[in-house]
């Protein structure tokens, strides 16, 4: 099913004159690195994500990020101040959206900025260090040894 569906996606960008505009790239080891070449990341999942690393990895990159208001990335992102939602599926929606970067430089910047801070709360060392607060109050306390 992913294969039949990529093949569509690059016939569609083949019909409509896009291959200057549009690269598939696979797989890619280095995200940091590919992230370097975008001015914004757009997360248009039609089914809600639990989480969206790829939005954290955007916004740790600074890029600012269009997402659909759902799951995960819903939760990540706070609409208008570190990336912009749109209603799932809404097509007409997520091109506003763009559009307003494209328009607006300064709010571009400002997202950027605050996308970058907002991404230190999806940092391993911060993930790990509220896991096990959780942990912590939830398990017993370990008896101290006596000598």
């Amino acid at each position: 099913a992913e294969e039949a569906y990529a093949r569509n996606l690059k016939t569609l960008v083949s019909d409509l004159g896009l291959e200057d505009r549009v690269s598939f790239t696979g797989f890619v080891d280095d995200v940091t690195r590919a992230l370097a070449d975008v001015d914004v990341l757009v997360h248009a999942s039609v089914l809600p994500e639990p989480f969206g690393q790829v939005i954290a990895e955007g916004m740790a990159a600074g890029i600012p990020v269009v997402a659909a208001a759902a799951g995960g990335p819903a939760e990540m992102i706070e609409d208008g101040i570190d990336g912009l939602l749109y209603p799932p599926g809404d097509v007409g929606a997520l091109a506003s959206a763009l559009r307003k970067l494209v328009n607006d430089p300064a709010l571009c910047q400002r997202i950027s900025t605050a996308a970058g801070q907002r991404a230190q709360e999806f940092s391993p060392a911060r993930v790990a260090e509220r896991v096990m607060d959780v942990y912590a109050s939830i398990l017993p306390a370990r008896p101290t040894s006596q000598n």
